[in-house]
């Protein structure tokens, strides 16, 4: 979902959200961008239209219903979403969710790469093939294409 981008001379907070089909508010929240500069490294949205559609929150929804009826664990719903269990939803927040055709595994702490070939059952030239930076740090979002 997510990858470092490192910034180079003639990028901007402006030419960066478009390049990554992001808001400038949707990169701020990733980042602290107080500091801005050349060279630094900062996160960006890693083709999400095709992983995940956005999700319109309604009056009523909570983090435990829109995952139930996602046919998602709401501790992956909470993961990918930057949220934490007690987290405040409200009605038109968008929230993304995955797509039905793949499967996500968020890292924990100790993980291994036989960990997560083993959570998708895929070999690991199809999990590079689809995961282009794999560091198996906690809390890394990874996908499986189904």
């Amino acid at each position: 979902m997510y990858k470092v981008y490192q910034t180079k001379i003639g990028d901007s907070l402006e030419s960066i959200a478009t390049m990554f089909n992001m808001s400038l508010e949707d990169l701020a929240k990733l980042n602290d961008l107080t500091n801005f500069q050349i060279g630094m490294p900062i996160i960006v949205l890693n083709d999400i239209n095709s992983w995940y559609k956005i999700y319109r929150v309604k009056q009523g929804d909570s983090l435990y219903n829109i995952a139930l009826s996602n046919n998602i664990s709401l501790s992956d719903l909470i993961a990918i979403n930057g949220l934490d269990k007690d987290s405040y939803i409200y009605p038109n927040q968008e929230i993304i969710i995955p797509r039905d055709n793949y499967k996500i595994y968020v890292t924990k702490k100790n993980d291994n790469i036989i960990d997560v070939l083993k959570n998708f059952n895929i070999s690991f030239s199809e999990l590079i093939k689809q995961n282009s930076n794999i560091e198996l740090i906690e809390d890394q979002l990874l996908i499986n294409k189904i």
